[in-house]
């Protein structure tokens, strides 16, 4: 079947049982349009249209509060960068933080207990039940130890014995 000799059903698109040709159309960005025509081809043609919006689902995008943190360390983490792709809303963060915890909400902190690379996930999902997720690997370093160096001189005056310490080379390569 064609309208301005554009061919807009086919064979392949009629149903004998129903006796229907059925084909959606996509009829913009979040929106699709179903089109029904019924009848002989020889017959007069009824057409029924139903449009209905496509859910796009929403991306997710979270920040933590520090890139180089040594344990145990509580990380602050933000959802709030995520969204919802056409007019609907996020309903839902979900957060597994890659050491067996869990957490909910677009604002969070999570206390890692000891060093590792862990892989954590946030999982969004929208107003009408599509999800999606997005992962970062948060880096948790051991504490290192600090170096000690230190001078000291002594000195006597009169009988009285005085010990000059200078700690000035001591360091901490972690804080």
């Amino acid at each position: 079947m064609s309208i301005n000799n554009v061919v807009v059903f086919s064979k392949n698109d009629y149903d004998p049982k129903k006796g229907v040709f059925e084909k959606p159309f996509f009829a913009g960005k979040s929106n699709v349009m179903d089109i029904k025509i019924q009848g002989l081809f020889t017959s007069t043609v009824t057409i029924s249209a139903k449009a209905s919006t496509l859910n796009v689902p929403p991306l997710a995008e979270f920040s933590y509060s520090a890139p180089d943190l040594i344990a145990p360390a509580t990380v602050n983490f933000s959802g709030l960068l995520s969204r919802d792709q056409d007019s609907g809303y996020i309903t839902d963060y979900n957060w597994n933080f890659g050491d067996g915890s869990f957490g909910s909400g677009s604002l969070i902190s999570h206390l890692y207990s000891n060093p590792g690379d862990y892989t954590v996930v946030l999982t969004v999902t929208d107003n009408a039940g599509a999800k999606a997720s997005q992962s970062q690997v948060v880096k948790i370093k051991a504490n290192q130890k600090p170096v000690s160096v230190f001078t000291a001189q002594t000195k006597t005056d009169l009988g009285d014995l005085l010990v000059l310490v200078d700690g000035s080379g001591s360091s901490d390569s972690d804080g």
